[in-house]
């Protein structure tokens, strides 16, 4: 299969350090606290921009914390919380403790800025916009929706499973955006299209009479929406088959649906400003990692429809209604990117995203367009038809 982007490494060390007010011994690795991260399941996009600490012992009864942050490190003291002085010439034996990509930029200031000034759909920048607390916004959904400024209309569609315990198992673990949002407003109605049986999930218990339940043919030319739920608190829009997530959302919008939320599964392991969607109907060969289309695309298809990026997790992205929201949108989505985490898969590592989110964009669009063929050949499809754009 055809590889892109550099292969992290890193090295383990020990570490002898004279400041100007401890001696820092001479420690095993076990004493170190690893600030390393799985770069194939929720991993830092960029872990320059992550906040690193680490703990060494100096003395029987003495610990000092490090943290590093955007290559600027600090000391204190782990029990007053005093600031440590820093040697200049001890600095780069400090740095060795943590991860090489934690201590220098994948790319240069004005390389991204400029990346920014020619591709980002705008330019404020939000630290809330990644989620790093939750899989799918189970928690951000309720947060914006409590915030929009009108009134709730407490309509919600979703489109696929619902997420969480099932049967009394697991009855507090908060895992799905449509059930924390109908916990929060119990007078909600949901148009639930393909969702399996809802009265098994531990978290609704009480509130399955809620749902109204259809299993239409979500790529049919005839896909239509019951007049009732036209206007929407909530769109919710879990992985497709043949990841065709755009495609549906795009028939669904067309036929008069209009959202004030949009919450969806996207293919993050695509970076923007990359527009990919899988085209291809063939259920029994379409690759496992090709799971929908890229947050551009989906951005695209929304905009048109005055929705904009709010919220990203790993496998999850949240639109929100530009009109009824209280900050100017849309948002700068690739600051946003640069600092979410990805859930990594083998045919779309970590590494490749990274690659192709910091790589020149005329040349990382060739090699997102080979590594994409290259997937869909794996599985006998060499010639397969997708689209892939800027």
């Amino acid at each position: 299969m055809a590889r892109s982007g550099r292969d992290p490494f890193r090295q383990p060390c020990l570490l002898a350090i004279t400041s100007l007010v401890y001696v820092l011994l001479l420690v095993t690795q076990a004493e170190i606290a690893s600030a390393q991260e799985d770069d194939s399941f929720g991993g830092r996009v960029d872990p320059w921009m992550k906040e690193y600490s680490e703990a060494i012992r100096v003395s029987p009864k003495e610990v000092v914390l490090l943290h590093l942050l955007r290559g600027q490190l600090s000391a204190y003291k782990s029990d007053t919380g005093e600031p440590v002085p820093i040697a200049a010439e001890q600095s780069e034996q400090l740095f060795a403790v943590f991860p090489k990509e934690a201590r220098h930029s994948p790319v240069e200031k004005a390389v991204w800025e400029e990346r920014e000034r020619g591709h980002a759909a705008g330019q404020r920048k939000d630290k809330k916009c990644p989620v790093d607390q939750g899989n799918h916004l189970e928690q951000a959904v309720v947060e914006v929706h409590k915030a929009l400024t009108v009134p709730h209309r407490d309509l919600i569609l979703n489109i696929g499973g619902l997420y969480g315990g099932r049967n009394g198992e697991l009855p507090d673990h908060l895992d799905d955006p449509t059930v924390e949002l109908l916990r929060a407003r119990p007078k909600s109605r949901v148009l639930c299209w393909h969702c399996g049986n809802v009265a098994d999930v531990t978290r609704l218990q009480g509130l399955s009479d809620n749902f109204e339940h259809q299993a239409p043919d979500l790529l049919s030319p005839e896909l239509s929406m019951p007049e009732h739920y036209r206007e929407l608190d909530l769109l919710r829009l879990d992985a497709q088959p043949m990841g065709q997530s755009c495609r549906i959302l795009g028939k669904i919008l067309r036929s008069g649906v209009r959202p004030r939320l949009v919450a969806m599964f996207v293919l993050s392991q695509v970076p923007p400003p990359f527009k990919f969607a899988p085209l291809s109907l063939n259920k029994d060969r379409h690759p496992r990692a090709v799971l929908g289309c890229s947050l551009s695309m989906a951005s695209e298809v929304l905009a048109p429809y005055g929705l904009s990026l709010l919220r990203l997790t790993g496998p999850y992205a949240l639109f929100v209604e530009r009109a009824n929201w209280k900050e100017p949108l849309p948002l700068n989505e690739l600051d946003c990117y640069r600092r979410a985490s990805l859930w990594g898969y083998s045919d779309l590592p970590l590494a490749f995203a990274r690659d192709w989110l910091f790589s020149p964009v005329d040349e990382a669009l060739p090699r997102l367009w080979s590594n994409m063929t290259a997937i869909y050949a794996a599985t006998g499809q060499p010639n397969v038809p997708f689209t892939l754009g800027i």
